[in-house]
């Protein structure tokens, strides 16, 4: 056998029997795995030696010796055994040591001169004893075989000879040897604190790298994976009757803050706002961490944790209430709280994961607010998880269908455009309504292949149109991809249909919140020739500079506007008012959600250039365009029932 063999099947023996002798009332305990460790070493040294020794005695013609050395071989290795069990490895020492000195002195009384080996054997006492218990439990044994060694001497002495003679090499030699002893332990001593000084240091680097593994680097608090850690150890301590909460914390309009100022302000913003939800969370005895990006988490438990939960939950929107400055900066953001609220039987993760369901619906549901979990919440995230995932397919397979809704001009209500529509039926037959399905598209990152599937679809149909705008809404997560550009050019490309046709209608309110971002997008699309109309005109805060900015090439009012038309002055006064804005600024005017033929005429007679609503056409099949074109009739009242 190679000693790369023997050297393999050694450490593969020493660590079966490290693994088997580790008591399992210490589990996780360095100093004993340590222990364990050179105690085993021992015991494998132990069952190579005696059995060599015991045979050498018998053969020598020292039966008794043999004898008792097979004994006091096996109870020192049976300790072992009675560490295991025990865990006590104070008590599996000293009787380890114990044996052995007491079989050494007994050998020296009884068989051995004070030259025989057996009294040299002493020496792998303390060398032992350090190992196993360190120098100041090394220096008691130091002192005890000191202690047998000179007393062998003397009893030796006396009855060999009857006297002593400090000039004899008899005692010259007894002298050497108990320096010898000195020696070795002052030696092993010296090798021991050594590397337990190393040690330490080795274990205070661990116990950092410890701390910076589980700690933010840009918040101090504890990261995802420590904060996953410390809530399986909390649930192991908690009593069948502690109460417990979970809470999540994102930051709405973080993303927005990084595109417009830049990543320095949003890890300032970051640290601004960990440092509050640390002093809310410290306040009621919680734990906080950051579970990444801009998304905190607090778990908290004992006496009326539903208490605490809204107390830190009010703290948190009391954070954002005000404008946050930072860095001279004044940044806008809210806060989406989730909160999940159980007993010990529900585990930590589970708690965690049900209030990560509740934030999300605090998001989807206006954001800024606090949503508290309940089961109604589960089912309806399990149910749009599942339409996700048909959405996805759907999409992927092409079975979203497009329709278009007509747009007339003003005066001779003729066909000049149509407004593309995505509808979806699901394989069970239900149609699910573009306001249910479009945010959960934008929710779970399916916006981007939807709104291309749509211009796509689109693109293809209303290349028959040569006459005809093409009107298609942009969603405002699509403004987050990069790409938008110049995947709306290749589509328009391979379907061969003009970006000069193409009209996309995009909300005035995000335009709002994500200017910076907002401008070199809406730049790009209407230098290739593409035009952006504002929709739903007159529901936010436009302005006149902001509408400047951006230079729109139409403005749509909303419906909530035109339905008021007829019986409210005001409504019209506002009307009216966007018009003349509207031409100022050489923009046309669609209104939409026109149902009525007096609707109709008072925006002719205010001035909108094109109308749109249920008056001259529901959203309608391609076909239904075709028949429309091919009869050039004013579009009216007979496409009041959507044919």
């Amino acid at each position: 056998m190679n000693i790369a063999a023997f050297r393999t099947l050694a450490l593969g023996l020493h660590k079966r029997l490290a693994v088997y002798a580790h008591p399992s009332t210490c589990v996780g305990y360095r100093s004993v795995q340590n222990f364990t460790g050179r105690f085993v070493s021992l015991i494998i040294l132990a069952v190579l030696l005696v059995p060599v020794f015991v045979l050498q005695f018998s053969i020598s013609g020292y039966p008794i010796i043999a004898a008792v050395m097979f004994v006091c071989g096996a109870a020192m290795i049976s300790t072992l055994w009675i560490y295991r069990r025990s865990g006590r490895c104070d008590v599996a020492r000293t009787l380890f040591i114990s044996l052995l000195f007491l079989f050494l002195t007994w050998q020296v009384l009884y068989f051995d001169t004070v030259f025989a080996p057996g009294l040299m054997w002493y020496v792998t006492i303390p060398i032992i004893s350090v190992i196993l218990g360190g120098y100041y439990y090394g220096f008691i044994w130091l002192c005890l075989v000191l202690a047998a060694s000179l007393s062998a001497y003397l009893i030796i002495r006396r009855d060999a000879i009857g006297g002593y003679d400090i000039h004899s090499f008899e005692f010259l030699y007894i002298v050497s040897l108990l320096v010898l002893e000195m020696s070795v332990f002052i030696f092993i001593s010296m090798i021991e604190s050594a590397r337990a000084a190393s040690h330490r240091r080795l274990e205070n680097v661990n116990e950092i790298m410890k701390i910076r593994a589980g700690t933010d680097e840009l918040t101090n608090l504890y990261n995802r994976r420590a904060f996953n850690e410390l809530l399986l150890e909390r649930s192991l301590r908690l009593s069948a009757d502690d109460r417990i909460a979970a809470m999540i914390f994102d930051v709405d309009g973080f993303k927005a803050v990084n595109d417009t100022f830049g990543h320095d302000v949003g890890d300032k913003l970051l640290q601004k706002v960990a440092r509050q939800l640390q002093a809310l969370s410290n306040s009621h005895g919680g734990i906080l961490a950051r579970l990444g990006g801009d998304e905190f988490a607090v778990f908290i438990w004992g006496e009326r944790v539903d208490v605490k939960a809204d107390l830190i939950a009010t703290g948190a929107l009391a954070i954002v209430h005000e404008t946050i400055e930072v860095e001279g900066r004044h940044v806008d953001i809210g806060i989406s709280v989730g909160v999940a609220l159980g007993d010990a039987s529900v585990e930590a993760m589970e708690l965690l994961h049900r209030a990560d369901v509740a934030m999300y619906e605090a998001k989807r549901s206006g954001r800024s607010r606090i949503c508290v979990y309940d089961t109604g919440l589960a089912s309806n995230r399990q149910l749009r998880t599942e339409l996700a995932e048909e959405l996805r397919l759907a999409v992927e397979e092409a079975r979203i269908s497009v329709v278009y809704q007509p747009i007339v001009d003003a005066k001779t209500r003729n066909l000049t455009g149509v407004e593309a529509l995505c509808r979806w039926t699901r394989e069970n037959g239900h149609s699910v309504p573009p306001d249910e399905f479009i945010p959960i598209a934008e929710e779970y990152g399916l916006i981007n292949d939807l709104g291309l599937h749509v211009i796509r679809t689109a693109a293809r149909t209303a290349v028959n149109w040569p006459n005809l705008k093409l009107s298609v809404n942009l969603s405002p997560v699509q403004f987050r991809c990069s790409t938008l550009v110049e995947d709306i050019l290749c589509v328009l490309g391979e379907e061969g249909f003009p970006p000069g046709r193409l009209e996309l209608e995009v909300t005035e309110g995000w335009l709002i919140d994500n200017e910076d971002r907002a401008q070199p997008l809406i730049t790009a699309l209407r230098t290739v020739g593409i035009m952006i109309a504002l929709d739903d005109f007159g529901t936010g805060y436009s302005s006149i500079g902001y509408l400047r900015k951006y230079q729109f090439g139409r403005l749509k009012i909303d419906k909530s506007l035109v339905t008021d038309l007829i019986e409210d002055p005001k409504a019209q006064s506002i009307v009216q008012a966007a018009v003349l804005l509207a031409k100022g600024l050489s923009l046309d005017v669609t209104a939409e959600g026109v149902e009525k033929e007096e609707q109709a005429r008072i925006l002719q007679l205010i001035g909108c250039s094109n109308l749109q609503g249920y008056y001259f056409g529901r959203p309608q099949s391609a076909f239904d365009i075709d028949v429309l074109l091919r009869g050039a009739k004013p579009a009216g009242p007979a496409l009041k029932d959507g044919r």
